[in-house]
């Protein structure tokens, strides 16, 4: 049999890939990726999915990267083709999220001369990739380094901080492959190991945990999560906060935050809290923020003001969020935080006592306040209808806020998941698609609008792979966030002007979009309703959408601070 050396590096390097941990393919149709898309569909063990649209595509296998913590594999054709990743793989470098493209390209004869579907690849995502490497169009002394290749792109793409990789292979014709002889059997291979490469993680030495152990011993202590891809940092923080008699303020993304444990130390109503002016009776003496920065703008706001030592811990990266850290520490947050609980003394007890009192009065002045389908009342229903075991995809602009904000402690453990590196709204449906797919849970998505617009396309996926996948769409025509920013003020934009250019009102309802698709979708106007369709489990996509006004969200918000700084009158203020 003859083997094309093109037809040999391509298989050999899907085969390593595959041997090295990656289990799945999102790939794209096109005619130079060829040799690349017949060897991951010969490639035992490696599940594909095509996608028609690879910005989709990309974000699909962001979805599923994210949840699982294993490199999904990209690959597409030439052009523009490639240029459509780039917006998922920025947000996969800024959110330690292990991804692999692989990008077909024209030979160099054919560059700068005018051929059709031919760019510039080198180097095409920037920043947003660890690593670049051209291959260089496969020769017989290629294929022998395709395993070389493939190990070292997993383990970069894995290796703390985690992020894309990206591999440019140019492949000249013949493209397909040439006619096989049965009288030729191919080539035996030598593959290296066939397990993934172990994760590597900066462990923290001796006198970093006793400097940081220094800050915080006996000390009144906040403990700020966010989110992190360092295994067990939820029960490290646990750990410290029970040992310090901290209080704990956990992002959405964090481990911690909807455990379902109802961990004492944990704050969940922080945001509401200190946007209602409550500091506590016990002024807090030291913080420890591991992690990415808090979604909510009070919390950084107040932990910047309070000018006390601050100790950000991080693994793979030098990293200061708030831009007020008093130490750094490049770290695996959990080994760290866990080798610091072993030599701390614990604080006065009633610090955090005295945060959990009024956490508790908050939680219930919200669910007395939240009434009807307001945008705060679809967050906390879906926070606490969805079962035990469910993933929400929270998009990132209000959803993720509105969660933070309005998604009290759960009794059900339950996960988070947002594209909050770049915070973009781009790619939320296949994101979510992705993550369903990944099959770790019961899947929801909570997303405005706009977000679902932009990605309509994707619920043509949705349809086509049956993906288990609920969407709630909260509707309030336009950029609802925007009506919490100084740009709505009357007396400093002009309101046609705000409305025209900033809020952008559209007119268009979800329900025909995603019919359209294929996908079953409806309207719930109440919120019984509401709860009832969010504790049905579909086995196919669906979308439920929620008219809300489109000014109401800046109101509902004023309405439960209100009734925050009520339920919390006597505690100590601002």
């Amino acid at each position: 049999m003859t083997i094309q050396p093109a037809d040999a590096f391509c298989s050999g390097l899907i085969e390593s890939l595959a041997s090295h941990g990656v289990t799945h393919a999102c790939v794209s149709p096109g005619s130079r990726n060829t040799p690349l898309l017949l060897a991951i569909a010969a490639q035992g063990g490696v599940e594909v999915s095509v996608h028609h649209d690879e910005r989709s595509g990309a974000f699909f296998a962001l979805g599923l990267a994210k949840a699982t913590g294993r490199p999904t594999l990209l690959s597409c054709t030439s052009g523009t083709a490639a240029t459509e990743y780039l917006p998922a793989l920025t947000e996969g470098r800024m959110s330690h999220t292990p991804l692999i493209a692989l990008t077909a390209d024209r030979p160099p004869e054919l560059h700068d001369r005018g051929s059709p579907q031919t760019i510039n690849q080198t180097n095409l995502y920037g920043v947003a990739a660890k690593w670049f490497h051209d291959t260089g169009v496969p020769n017989a002394d290629s294929v022998s380094n395709a395993d070389h290749l493939a190990r070292q792109a997993v383990a970069t793409a894995i290796e703390s901080p985690a992020g894309p990789v990206h591999l440019n292979i140019p492949l000249r014709d013949p493209l397909v492959p040439a006619t096989r002889s049965p009288q030729e059997p191919p080539a035996e291979r030598r593959l290296g190991p066939t397990t993934p490469p172990p994760v590597r993680r900066i462990v923290p030495d001796e006198i970093q945990v006793r400097r940081v152990a220094e800050l915080v011993s006996g000390r009144t202590t906040v403990i700020v999560a966010g989110q992190s891809s360092s295994d067990g940092l939820g029960a490290a923080v646990g750990a410290l906060a029970r040992a310090l008699r901290a209080i704990v303020i956990a992002d959405p993304q964090a481990e911690t935050r909807f455990a379902g444990n109802d961990d004492p130390a944990l704050v969940s109503t922080a945001d509401l809290l200190l946007a209602a002016g409550f500091t506590g009776a016990v002024a807090p003496e030291a913080i420890i923020h591991v992690g990415a920065i808090h979604t909510s703008k009070a919390v950084n706001q107040w932990l910047k003001r309070l000018q006390i030592d601050l100790i950000h811990i991080d693994d793979g990266q030098w990293h200061d969020p708030l831009g007020v850290a008093t130490e750094v520490v490049v770290a695996d947050p959990a080994s760290t935080l866990l080798e610091v609980a072993k030599i701390v003394d614990a604080a006065p007890d009633r610090f955090a006592a005295d945060w959990r009192r009024v956490d508790d009065a908050a939680m219930a002045a919200l669910r007395d306040t939240l009434v009807g389908l307001s945008e705060p009342a679809i967050a906390h229903a879906l926070l606490d209808t969805v079962p035990a075991g469910a993933v929400v995809v929270a998009g990132s602009s209000m959803p993720i806020r509105l969660i933070d904000s309005y998604g009290t402690r759960r009794s059900k453990p339950g996960r988070l998941i947002a594209n909050r590196g770049a915070n973009g709204i781009d790619g939320t449906i296949a994101t979510a698609l992705g993550v369903a797919m990944a099959g770790i849970g019961p899947t929801y998505a909570l997303m405005g609008d706009l977000a679902a617009l932009a990605d309509a396309g994707s619920l043509a996926t949705a349809r086509r792979l049956r993906i288990p996948l609920t969407i709630v769409v909260i509707n309030n025509d336009g950029g609802g966030i925007f009506r919490f920013l100084p740009q709505a003020d009357p007396d400093r934009v002009d309101p046609e002007a705000f409305t025209n250019l900033i809020a952008t009102p559209h007119g268009q309802r979800l329900v025909p979009i995603a019919r359209a698709f294929g996908v079953d979708a409806y309207e719930v106007n109440d919120a019984a309703s509401l709860r009832t369709a969010l504790g049905e489990r579909p086995d196919a996509p669906r979308l439920i959408e929620v008219i809300t006004p489109n000014s109401g969200g800046p109101l509902d918000r004023a309405r439960i601070v209100e009734a925050v700084v009520a339920a919390t009158n006597g505690s100590s203020t601002d």
